[in-house]
């Protein structure tokens, strides 16, 4: 009789295992929203603002292909200047770019003040992976003046940086 409830005690502790690992792994959120972007100023009588985004595409792992992403620009009193909804599939990128016209800034409103700060931001719908940038581009060269990424996509979350105090 012992062993009967020793056994069955044993088999329902496994099945409470059980069922608190499946709450984990439904918890588990293989990426958080990535990180906003801060204020980027930018002078609209030759430079523009380029917002760009990625879904990023990992070998042998499918999140579920494509997904929906807005990208904006907004201004610093939290009014949107211009944005896009795009669909991307996997290893596919787009981008939003906020030029003079956008920023519905009148020349006299330039004169006192040409440098015009904007707020870049995407946002995700849906199960990818994105690693954006935007960046400040001269509009008479192409070139690009200012750039800024997001953090960089790692796959170990769990890095620790070491330093040897002995040899110091």
């Amino acid at each position: 009789m012992y062993n009967v409830l020793k056994n069955r005690n044993m088999i329902a502790a496994v099945v409470v295992c059980g069922f608190c690992a499946v709450k984990v792994i439904q918890a588990f959120n293989p990426q958080p929203d990535p990180p906003g972007f801060a204020l980027i100023g930018v002078t609209p009588v030759n430079e523009f603002a380029r917002l760009n985004v990625s879904n990023v595409a990992i070998p042998g792992i499918s999140l579920g292909g494509s997904c929906d992403v807005e990208l904006s620009f907004g201004d610093g009193q939290g009014r949107t200047l211009k944005s896009a909804m795009v669909t991307l599939a996997q290893g596919k990128s787009a981008s939003l770019d906020v030029t003079a016209t956008d920023i519905r800034a009148t020349a006299s409103d330039l004169a006192v003040a040409p440098r015009v700060e904007l707020l870049p931001a995407v946002q995700r719908g849906g199960n990818c992976l994105l690693n954006s940038s935007v960046e400040v581009v001269a509009t008479a060269t192409g070139q690009t003046s200012a750039y800024a990424a997001h953090a960089s996509l790692t796959l170990n979350h769990n890095e620790t940086l070491v330093r040897d105090t002995e040899s110091q």
